[in-house]
């Protein structure tokens, strides 16, 4: 995309302050269901211009149409580009055990159908307890209520007295029976001996860094969800103010002000059902939205190509929660008290407090969690990375960084056996770029010099501090 992102969040806000007097118009045409500000797609690809996108009941060629029938292609110098509107979505309604608890898996309500996703944990304002996020679809569409227990991954037996697999207890969710109401939220309180055993990240994606209240269309955004696991997307359009119906188990209910994302890979789609109460990131895991819906439908081999989700701004202020930002005051803790590591505890959490204290540490840190499985695996299969990693000594420096950790007072040394650390960074990054996937070869590509540069001062710090 040639636009910074600068010049279409101005775009998007000069549109959406037009939205409204634009869409009167637009109303007036045959076939209009509403209208969106977002990007334009020009056969089938994801454009950086902005524009007022025109739902259409039923998008038809222009020579079947007659000329008062026609949508103007701009309307007082803002173009407009015509999209169909999908009849019908679904909700992703849908399995490993995860103690201590993490966002991005399993669970399932006593009452449910299916199951759906653990968003992240934020505080519940009423109480200050811990409480996990979700969809009212996923924990109270089946007529459960408050106090209502909540498994993960699954209710371990149908014995009434068993809690075995109850991690929380219903607290409060959308008001799914008020035509009016166009959230899909839920939160539970941690409950039956796990109000302690929870890790404040999201699987594949790392800790979160609270919420952003701008998003603008184009941006990329990333989930991870207990269908497709992690997976990016483009958000196609902020606000959508047509109504749209999404089926779940109670019945079609109808949404509007929502968000629509699209896949970053066509091949590889962004949700699908079971992925249902998913957080939504941006690049430095701020969650911007929660997911609730796709077009997948009940097909298992149909892959969506919309996603549904609920801005998080609007799902926070309904719920009356926080989700705070790791390393804040009023966080929660990186890892709880329970069965996992304090992070006081933790060596190498003592390092990623250090690199979130700069300035765009949390950007790196969110970068390491989003691509350190495939590194990984790209240095136990791929021979170039494999031998770029052992040749500059990346086992060698990787073992004092983890005695650093360890021991604050420990000096790194400058080089071993002839090769530097800045070395092995940027040949890693050469071989990393050429054979990693896409999206990790676009984000070497775009804050491998960040990484360079952060490097570099706490190198400088170091030789300062030991001189």
């Amino acid at each position: 995309m040639d636009k910074t992102r600068q010049e279409r969040l101005d775009e998007q806000n000069r549109l959406l302050a037009r939205q409204e007097e634009i869409a009167a118009i637009l109303q007036t045409y045959p076939n209009v269901a509403g209208t969106a500000v977002g990007v334009k797609e020009v056969g089938g690809k994801i454009t950086d211009e902005i524009v007022i996108r025109v739902y259409v009941q039923d998008k038809k060629p222009l020579e079947s149409l007659r000329p008062d029938e026609i949508i103007p292609a701009e309307i007082d110098g803002i173009k407009i580009d015509v999209n169909q509107m999908p009849a019908e979505l679904s909700g992703c309604v849908d399995d490993h055990e995860y103690r201590p608890m993490i966002g991005g898996s399993r669970i399932i309500s006593a009452k449910s159908n299916g199951s759906g996703t653990v968003g992240c944990f934020a505080i519940d304002n009423v109480d200050s307890s811990v409480v996990l996020l979700t969809n009212y679809h996923v924990l109270m569409d089946n007529g459960e209520q408050p106090g209502h227990a909540v498994a993960q991954p699954d209710f371990c037996c149908d014995a009434c007295c068993c809690r075995c697999g109850e991690v929380a207890t219903l607290v409060r969710g959308a008001d799914f029976a008020n035509p009016n109401e166009f959230l899909d939220c839920a939160i539970a309180k941690l409950s039956n001996g796990q109000e302690n055993n929870y890790v404040n990240e999201v699987l594949e994606i790392g800790p979160l860094y609270g919420i952003t209240p701008t998003l603008v269309a184009g941006d990329h955004v990333f989930k991870r969800g207990k269908a497709t696991h992690h997976t990016e997307g483009i958000v196609n359009a902020v606000r959508i103010a047509a109504l749209t119906p999404v089926r779940f188990e109670s019945g079609i209910k109808n949404f509007r002000n929502h968000m629509i994302i699209t896949p970053a890979n066509p091949a590889k789609p962004f949700s699908h059902k079971g992925d249902s109460g998913s957080v939504i990131v941006d690049t430095q895991n701020r969650v911007v939205a929660l997911l609730f819906g796709d077009d997948s439908k009940e097909d298992p081999y149909r892959a969506a190509t919309v996603t549904l989700a609920n801005h998080i701004t609007d799902v926070v202020a309904k719920l009356n929660i926080t989700i705070p930002e790791v390393g804040t005051p009023n966080a929660m803790p990186l890892r709880s008290e329970g069965n996992a590591i304090p992070i006081a505890e933790a060596p190498m959490a003592r390092l990623q407090k250090l690199i979130e204290s700069e300035a765009n540490g949390p950007l790196l840190i969110g970068l390491f969690h989003r691509h350190n499985k495939e590194i990984m695996s790209l240095i136990h299969t791929n021979r170039d990375v494999k031998v770029a990693w052992n040749r500059f000594k990346g086992p060698a420096f990787t073992a004092h960084l983890v005695e650093k950790s360890r021991n604050p007072e420990y000096v790194l040394p400058q080089g071993i056996e002839g090769y530097t650390a800045m070395q092995l960074l940027l040949k890693m990054s050469t071989v990393l770029e050429k054979h990693g996937s896409t999206t990790l070869a676009r984000d070497i590509e775009t804050h491998s010099t960040d990484v360079m540069q952060l490097f570099q001062k706490l190198s400088e710090e170091q030789l300062a501090a030991t001189n």
